[in-house]
């Protein structure tokens, strides 16, 4: 661009001349106001705004090819964010679900560290007395604890023996019928009793 005060000839782009900072016109706009109308691309690279005239991006160097209209590169930029919202979002909601159906679980079957319900007993002293008896007479038939008295034994197939017999004892029913009604449920009825 040759400035008209000094005949000067600048490099494109420059707004004031280098040598006596006069404003530089184009066909009798200035530089300022004629870049209010150029169409702008966007290199798809880098980003950087380029004019419609230039062949390679003033800042990467890649060549024109690698621009597109900068309102088509807006508008493909605004639907990735929106996709990325609605990502976030659906990401978001499927944790929450997680989380909601991890604390059901927990309350409907409380753990321990081992991933034994905990044994509910019975605070009358006498009835957990005669429930280890008749649980004494019987050996663990789960296949893991070799074979435990019932009695004795920790894993959750025991525990769940023992509630039965203590339930069945607090109903009144006989002992012998709890024994026979264990074997049958629970099997490893002691053949020595």
């Amino acid at each position: 661009m040759i400035c008209n005060s000094c005949g000067f000839k600048n490099k494109p782009g420059n707004e004031f001349c280098i040598v006596c900072g006069d404003t530089l016109q184009r066909e009798g706009k200035s530089f300022v106001e004629e870049q209010s109308f150029r169409k702008l691309r966007t290199c798809v690279y880098c980003g950087n705004e380029v004019s419609e005239e230039d062949n390679l991006c003033t800042v990467c160097g890649k060549s024109n090819s690698s621009f597109e209209n900068f309102e088509n590169y807006k508008s493909k930029n605004d639907y990735g964010i929106v996709n990325l919202k609605i990502l976030g979002i659906s990401i978001g909601v499927i944790l929450v679900a997680i989380v909601i159906v991890a604390t059901i679980n927990l309350i409907k079957n409380p753990r321990t560290g081992t991933g034994v319900i905990p044994e509910t007993v019975s605070a009358d002293l006498v009835l957990e007395k005669n429930v280890s008896r008749i649980a004494s007479k019987f050996i663990c038939n789960c296949g893991a604890c070799n074979k435990e008295p019932l009695s004795n034994c920790k894993c959750q197939y025991a525990i769940d023996a023992r509630k039965y017999v203590r339930e069945h004892l607090e109903q009144l029913q006989k002992e012998d019928e709890i024994i026979k009604t264990v074997n049958q449920i629970f099997g490893g009825l002691k053949t020595n009793i």
